[in-house]
């Protein structure tokens, strides 16, 4: 039974592993935007070209084909289009070396899905080296730098705190579905090396993982059928909310004043939004356009819904929240508890801060993508919290 959580050293396999586990060490980068895990990514890339590349090209007559034919246009098309529109006639600053990194991104989510199908990758394998990576080189850290922990908050290799919340986030739901039994032995263990950061977005995302369970579990499970657990799942959500907004509104008010940094992040929410709303379609290519003061400051909204909206327009961003709520129901609907409760406290995260520019958002839009839109084999049971799936 060991032998199923052993690391296999499949070059495809193992440099995409490492170089999401790694990829939070942005302090190391010595390129921009380049680092040690961001090269493991690309030959990454290059290898599962080499295994299914020329799938990607296919397209197919329904929505899933739909979506990755818009996506891949909007990426390799309409951004670079817009960044050089906004750069020349609009003088704006752009940031047009990230246009490469969102080719990579969108190129990697679909040969994962096209590796997915063709039954090329072992994601539990993959799972494995993203998670022990993130845990081995933080203990690294903890054990042989301990002047790391001195300081207020513990920030690893990461340029920030929340940077580790989002390798974190991403490693835990990624073991949670790919090895299930696995992860209540690692998980733990990542909870621990990331609660040394303070981030209050991972102690959020911690307690919505919970707290989601909890709900989906009495709702769903073994009580009432699909449509009738979501139904009672909307009323009871809203009766909650309405209890809570009148009763504790000040105290939730003074919570977020106090997280809110003197109001920044609802500044830049704001203005992003304001952004959006005057090139909702195409957006305004690659860069940051929201600001404290006023729009178009060169600051990101530090909510991945809204920052890729700036710069893809709205129809881009809600293609990819489409495709994360509907996996999130397929869970549910499956009996995966656990890992609805994972994603959900994952798309929450994405309120907080910009993860879409990480690569562990694409593989994971791509794990997404293909059980919503490819996988037919759920086989659900009672216990499906511990089943285990290899693909």
């Amino acid at each position: 039974m060991l032998q199923k959580y052993n690391l296999k050293i499949r070059p495809v396999e193992m440099l995409l592993g490492l170089g999401l586990g790694l990829g939070y060490m942005t302090s190391l980068r010595f390129l921009g935007p380049i680092g040690i895990a961001e090269l493991m990514v690309l030959v990454a890339i290059f290898l599962l070209f080499q295994l299914v590349g020329k799938s990607i090209f296919r397209y197919e007559k329904n929505l899933a084909g739909l979506i990755k034919i818009y996506m891949i246009v909007a990426v390799f098309l309409l951004l670079p289009f817009m960044t050089l529109v906004t750069t020349l006639f609009v003088g704006l600053k752009t940031d047009p070396q990230y246009i490469i990194s969102f080719m990579m991104g969108i190129t990697l989510s679909f040969l994962v899905v096209e590796a997915l199908k063709a039954q090329k990758i072992n994601m539990g394998n993959i799972v494995l080296w993203f998670a022990y990576a993130y845990i081995f080189t933080n203990i690294i850290t903890i054990l042989f730098f301990p002047s790391s922990l001195e300081s207020d908050r513990y920030t690893g290799a990461a340029d920030n705190p929340n940077q580790l919340m989002f390798y974190a986030s991403s490693a835990s739901l990624l073991l949670v579905i790919y090895q299930p039994k696995l992860s209540f032995i690692l998980v733990p263990i990542i909870t621990w090396i990331t609660l040394k950061s303070a981030s209050d977005a991972y102690t959020l995302t911690l307690f919505v993982t919970v707290a989601i369970y909890l709900f989906i579990f009495l709702l769903f499970g073994k009580r009432f059928s699909f449509g009738v657990g979501l139904s009672f799942a909307i009323m009871i959500g809203l009766s909650i909310l309405y209890f809570i907004l009148t009763n504790y509104l000040e105290e939730i008010i003074l919570i977020w004043q106090t997280a809110d940094q003197g109001g920044s992040r609802s500044s830049l929410l704001i203005h992003a939004f304001e952004v959006t709303l005057t090139s909702p379609i195409f957006g305004y290519g690659a860069g940051k356009y929201s600001g404290m003061e006023g729009i178009f400051q060169y600051w990101e909204a530090h909510n991945t819904y809204l920052d890729l909206s700036m710069q893809f327009g709205m129809i881009f961003p809600a293609i990819i929240y489409f495709v994360f709520f509907a996996f999130l129901f397929n869970r549910i609907k499956n009996g995966f508890y656990l890992q609805a409760a994972f994603v959900a406290a994952f798309i929450v995260s994405g309120l907080f801060h910009f993860s879409g520019r990480h690569f562990f958002f694409w593989v994971e839009f791509a794990i997404f993508y293909y059980y919503v839109f490819y996988d037919k084999k759920i086989v659900v049971k009672k216990n499906a919290n511990l089943k285990e799936e290899y693909l």
